[in-house]
């Protein structure tokens, strides 16, 4: 039996496996040539409670207005909602930012992280 297969034993009691968690690894290796190289690992970030009339762009100009984001690419995508909801937008951004974004004294007050 594989992984979260319920077992049957003798005595009718069902038994379940848990699943064990999959390590991913990384290739650490500098590669010289160029041509076969991996993608820079990138930090997803879900804000929610945003007014109606804000835009991406703003989202992104308020980032940048932060010194340690001036030469960093961060893009901003606005998600779907319904007119009469707040908006949300998904932010992406080099890992290495993670913690600074995370941090809820970089958001203007009552935006959701």
């Amino acid at each position: 039996p594989t992984n979260n297969e319920a077992l049957k034993s003798s005595n009718h009691v069902t038994a379940v496996r848990q699943s064990k968690p999959i390590i991913k690894k990384v290739g650490t290796k500098d590669n010289t040539d160029g041509e076969f190289l991996g993608v820079e690992k990138k930090v997803w970030i879900y804000l929610h409670r945003i007014k109606r009339s804000v835009t991406a762009d703003a989202v992104v100009k308020y980032v940048k207005s932060d010194s340690a984001f001036e030469n960093v690419e961060v893009s901003v995508k606005e998600l779907p909602s319904q007119e009469s909801q707040n908006k949300c937008f998904v932010l992406s951004a080099p890992f290495s930012f993670k913690d600074q974004l995370y941090n809820p004294a970089f958001w203007p007050s009552g935006v959701g992280i």
